[in-house]
């Protein structure tokens, strides 16, 4: 038998570079930097057991933007378990969905989870994110698998199974045993296993705010819309119960303005703002929708933008337009999102003096169970008593560092002062926080000494950022950590001032392989 080549594979989800952490979660579940003390899995060994499973899902053609680390580890857990689980996948792949009043099939409440949070940034390259929409995936396949029907509609999304009895399973089925860099013991698993809500989205704009842009929009096209009318359609629009996603308010002033033209058209509004959608399979690619999902997926599109007043407008005659065509066509199911201009710039210039926030916020606050330094001695078992003591007293020095830096980071320097922090410790992108935003924004990492002299330890992926950042990165170490009183240097632009030493550590792995002509009678 041919050993497994992953340079045959040739999606763009299963390439080489981004591989890793779809292992990770096929193999563990967990990202692995959220079990301390545990080393990343053997990424040929990964390969080998899952290599059938690998294989399945290139031959579908499968893309990261739908099949994100989360998503394709959850596909290959599910299709070592569940062959049958490959209709699923496939119509994941080709959005081969359905929607209605008996609710979602398997395959949409997946694109609809991946759709409704993609491209938002600091979001969906979260571990804890990808944890998510793991557990979710895996348990939409699991229900099924054990209803053996791949079609099956439900309400919402069902409750997380034992994930990590079904690894245990899988472990099982590909006969191989607990090892350091492969599947781990239940017991460990389950010490660190959460099961995280949903993020939410939700606008902070008021409905006052909503119906400024209404006036200025009618005003800008010289419609001749009564005052009182759009009062009176902005109260009925605050009256209505609507998940908060929706509530963009260019999305409500095109509400109150079409409404205030031609009252008709209010079940069309509230089917758009409640949610409720219809989604028919296409004949080949995507799926066919009625008026009401078509407005649904524009806001949720537009949530998605960083040119916000530009892309508000652009939401705004879209909506518009999706409007009109219902009135003149009634309820056609169409494929693609409404037709709108690219530019409005006489609306945007309005629009723009008128300070309304368009972006949503977006909240994930499940933070994923941090070990506590007690808890680290039983992560490594064969670690001695030093090595663990060390480990758990980096990990406490570190932490205490990184709290004290995000409470007085603005003083630390001018350059610092004024801008709003981002929490990047979640990412791994070697940096802690992130300083501002746009092409100036500032990135910094911080390491703690518990005396007043001492050295730090600076991971490569860390260094190679400081490098890449150049003058735009920071190196703050904060000294005395555990004292009333720390103090701090900060180094601009580390790379070009510091010449740290390089050590580099090799993990011994042992497997043994039998050829597969000692297999044969």
């Amino acid at each position: 038998m041919n050993q497994p080549n992953p340079e045959k594979l040739t999606s763009k989800a299963l390439r080489s570079g981004g591989m890793l952490r779809l292992l990770d979660f096929a193999v563990r579940g967990i990202p692995t930097h959220h079990m301390p003390g545990e080393q990343r899995i053997d990424r040929s060994w990964a390969i080998e057991v899952y290599w059938p499973e690998l294989q399945q899902l290139d031959g579908l053609g499968i893309h990261p933007k739908w099949f994100s680390s989360g998503v394709a580890g959850a596909a290959l857990v599910s299709l070592a378990l569940w062959p049958g689980s490959l209709e699923l996948w496939r119509r994941v792949r080709n959005h081969h969905i359905r929607h209605d009043q008996n609710g979602a099939d398997a395959a949409c409440l997946i694109v609809e989870m991946v759709q409704r949070h993609q491209e938002i940034e600091n979001l969906t390259r979260l571990p804890k994110f990808q944890f998510y929409l793991f557990q979710q995936s895996l348990a939409v396949a699991e229900v099924c698998a054990r209803q053996k029907d791949y079609a099956r509609q439900m309400r919402q999304l069902p409750p997380v199974p034992d994930i990590v009895e079904l690894l245990d399973r899988v472990r099982e089925l590909k006969g191989q045993r607990h090892m350091m860099a492969g599947f781990r013991p239940t017991g460990i698993l389950r010490k660190w296993w959460v099961t995280p809500r949903a993020p939410e989205i939700a606008h902070t704009a008021s409905m006052e705010h909503a119906r400024a842009l209404a006036q200025a929009a009618a005003m800008v096209k010289g419609w001749s819309l009564k005052p009182a009318a759009l009062d009176y359609y902005r109260n009925k629009l605050a009256k209505h119960s609507s998940p908060s996603e929706f509530r963009h308010p260019a999305a409500l002033a095109a509400a109150m303005v079409t409404m205030a033209q031609n009252d008709s058209c209010w079940p069309l509004w509230k089917r758009a703002l409640s949610g409720q959608s219809y989604r028919l399979p296409a004949e080949s690619y995507g799926s066919l929708k009625d008026t009401a999902t078509r407005m649904q997926d524009s806001i949720i599109s537009v949530n998605r933008s960083k040119s916000t007043v530009h892309s508000a407008a652009r939401l705004f005659n879209r909506l518009l337009n999706a409007v009109k065509l219902w009135h003149a066509h009634g309820d056609q199911i169409r494929q693609y999102l409404p037709k709108a201009p690219k530019r409005d710039p006489e609306l945007e210039s309005v629009w723009i003096r008128l300070d309304v926030v368009m972006t949503p916020e977006y909240s994930f606050d499940n933070e994923i169970k941090l070990p506590s330094i007690d808890d680290l001695d039983d992560v490594r078992p064969g670690s001695r008593k030093v090595a663990k003591k060390s480990a758990r007293r980096r990990l406490q020095t570190g932490r205490t560092a990184e709290q004290w830096v995000m409470k007085h980071y603005q003083s630390l320097t001018p350059e610092f002062a004024g801008l709003k922090i981002l929490d990047c410790r979640e990412t791994l992108e070697g940096y802690d926080f992130a300083l501002g935003s746009g092409p100036e924004r500032l990135f910094v990492e911080v390491k703690g000494v518990r005396g007043s002299i001492g050295p730090i330890v600076i991971g490569d992926r860390q260094w190679r950022e400081a490098h890449r950042k150049g003058r735009n990165y920071y190196l703050v170490v904060v000294f005395n950590v555990a004292s009333d009183n720390p103090t701090c240097k900060v180094i601009h632009d580390p790379a070009s001032v510091l010449n740290p030493e390089c050590h580099e550590s090799l993990v011994r792995i042992i497997h043994w392989t039998v050829e597969g002509n000692q297999l044969v009678h």
